[in-house]
């Protein structure tokens, strides 16, 4: 009797482990699909609240990416936001401008993704960006920042190939629908609150700075400089302002790019340019772009009044640059030809 009974349990043995098997598994592809869905509803959630952003940086892209056609756009990081004043610029060469310029210390590549965006929907007359000739080196930082254009990486090829250079799983995160918005949920739910977004203002993307550069901050910041060893080009950069050239080009659009005020005293010597200074600034001069330098200006030299920190105009310099910049980009457009209506329209100023 026991005989059979053993010769039983070892028979429904492997039964049980078949069904113990069949039942995680089930289980698994249950706990997945939950997974699956709660992703795909919430993304489909976020996508709208996304796309119906009341201020903050979406706002401003989502404006030059899908709906507004400025014909003087402005590109950059933090500087190009706090620096140009697109009222100013607006009255001065009597065309339509826009700030498009984004905080956190982006580097060339999201101008680039910038005007591979919106040129595939209409061609600004003009495009400025804020650029640092020296900032073409390889640096700690520069392609995680490119998190900002994640909710945008469907919209073109070179947008998804650029943000694929992140990290080597980056295509992996894709198969995620919410991925996109994962750090950006309380913002982008934040900013569709009237009472939040009233707290962010702007002024056609300028964000105005109104503080004043303490004397403590000149000496703190521009101290004796350290001499450094010669930094690595980064080529991806290097591509992406070739282009940026490149595009402008082929479009007709008349391509500026500008290398606003640092404050500086007159005591400060402007060092030697790098060799990754020299490179950049070739590629302009061997091209239809022009290059404005006011890092040195001496309208600007010594007038922490005019500045927030050492690299940030507040609201009267940025004012008082804009002014500027903008003459001189009426002097240079005199003497280029970009398109009939473009050259009519200057001569009649």
């Amino acid at each position: 009797m026991e005989v059979s009974s053993s010769i039983s349990n070892s028979e429904h043995e492997p039964m049980r482990t078949d069904w113990l098997f069949l039942s995680r598994l089930i289980k698994l592809l249950v706990f997945i699909s939950i997974v699956v869905v709660i992703d795909w509803i919430s993304a489909r959630i976020m996508r709208p609240l996304f796309l119906s952003q009341k201020a903050g940086q979406y706002k401003v892209l989502n404006y030059v990416i899908y709906h507004g056609k400025p014909e003087v756009l402005i590109l950059g990081n933090s500087r190009a936001q706090h620096h140009y004043v697109p009222e100013i610029i607006s009255d001065s060469l009597k065309l339509s401008c826009f700030n498009a310029g984004i905080d956190g210390g982006h580097s060339i590549l999201l101008p680039y993704a910038l005007v591979e965006l919106v040129t595939q929907r209409y061609a600004p007359k003009i495009i400025m960006i804020e650029l640092n000739p020296d900032a073409f080196t390889l640096e700690k930082g520069v392609y995680e920042r490119l998190s900002v254009l994640l909710p945008y990486k469907n919209e073109s090829p070179q947008i998804k190939h650029l943000l694929e250079t992140r990290n080597p799983l980056e295509k992996l995160k894709w198969v995620s629908a919410i991925y996109p918005f994962n750090s950006k949920i309380v913002d982008l739910i934040k900013l569709n609150v009237p009472h939040f977004a009233a707290k962010y203002v702007d002024y056609d993307g300028y964000v105005p700075l109104y503080g004043v550069m303490k004397e403590t901050e000149k000496i703190a910041e521009n101290g004796e400089s350290v001499e450094q060893s010669e930094p690595v080009i980064d080529n991806n950069l290097i591509n992406a302002l070739d282009k940026i050239i490149h595009i402008c080009d082929e479009k007709g659009i008349a391509l500026y790019f500008v290398n606003s005020p640092t404050f500086h005293n007159n005591r400060d010597v402007k060092s030697k340019p790098a060799s990754v200074y020299r490179l950049t600034t070739s590629m302009i001069q061997h091209s239809q772009a022009v290059f404005l330098d006011y890092s040195f200006d001496t309208v600007f030299l010594d007038q922490n009044q005019w500045f927030q920190d050492v690299r940030h105009l507040n609201d009267n310099g940025a004012r008082k640059f804009s002014s500027s910049v903008s003459l001189r980009i009426r002097e240079t457009l005199k003497d280029r030809l970009h398109g009939k209506d473009f050259s009519n329209h200057l001569d009649d100023q």
